[in-house]
């Protein structure tokens, strides 16, 4: 899936709960204190967090329910320092036989800070620092059960716009396809190929591929659980 630029993989200064299940029901919600950024704290920004307005705490709250073949999710996100930047998704999947059906949505509002900094991305985008965008994701998946493994595939349709400085909407597509073949009941192996296909340059530009318009990766590996 594209990912959402206020998505991090380490989140500091948070405290979160998550709860029990009940017949298939559960919740978590977080907390997270800001960074108190200014321009003394960020060393080569151009405009201090606090002058703009990025400085703020983060929360975070997810609904969810899994109980025989269905599933649910629901969650909304705003990441500390980021000029109040949030993301909520929801998803839906459900398992019939040797197959599952997934589906997903997501919406982002990034107002060109994460973390306290400018957005990396827009730089790469050429793109002025600190400036907007929104982004949409649709996802459509399927996991199916294919002799001692399993089958993976996926469509990701993918839109940003609002960007002061491009001129028209871009839209993105990704197909992946990969299986799973289970060796033994601890290692399995696997293998993956995913294709990019970007609207333009400018639009690869937004995730770091500057100069590309399509981009091509495939997995190979090993898994062993001890």
């Amino acid at each position: 899936m594209f990912l959402s630029k206020q998505r991090s993989a380490r989140i500091s200064n948070t405290v979160r709960y998550d709860s029990l299940n009940w017949s298939g029901f559960h919740f978590g919600a977080s907390y997270s204190l800001g960074g108190n950024t200014n321009k003394d704290s960020i060393k080569g920004a151009m405009i201090a967090v606090d002058q703009a307005g990025a400085d703020n705490d983060g929360y975070a709250i997810s609904l969810g329910y899994d109980n025989g073949p269905l599933s649910l999710a629901g969650n909304w996100s705003r990441l500390a320092d980021s000029n109040k930047s949030y993301t909520w998704n929801l998803g839906a999947a459900y398992k019939f036989g040797p197959a599952r059906v997934s589906l997903a949505y997501e919406n982002t509002k990034n107002k060109g800070w994460k973390l306290g900094d400018e957005s990396a991305a827009n730089a790469a985008a050429g793109m002025a620092l600190g400036e907007q965008s929104k982004q949409q994701n649709w996802l459509l998946g399927l996991e199916w059960t294919l002799g001692p493994g399993r089958l993976n595939a996926s469509v990701n349709y993918n839109q940003i716009k609002d960007v002061a400085s491009w001129n028209d909407n871009k839209d993105n597509l990704k197909y992946a396809i990969g299986y799973t073949y289970n060796l033994s009941k601890r290692t399995s192996i696997y293998g993956n190929v995913a294709y990019t296909d970007y609207d333009d340059e400018q639009a690869a530009g937004y995730y770091g591929y500057k100069g590309r318009d399509s981009v091509t990766g495939v997995q190979v590996g090993i898994t062993h659980k001890f």
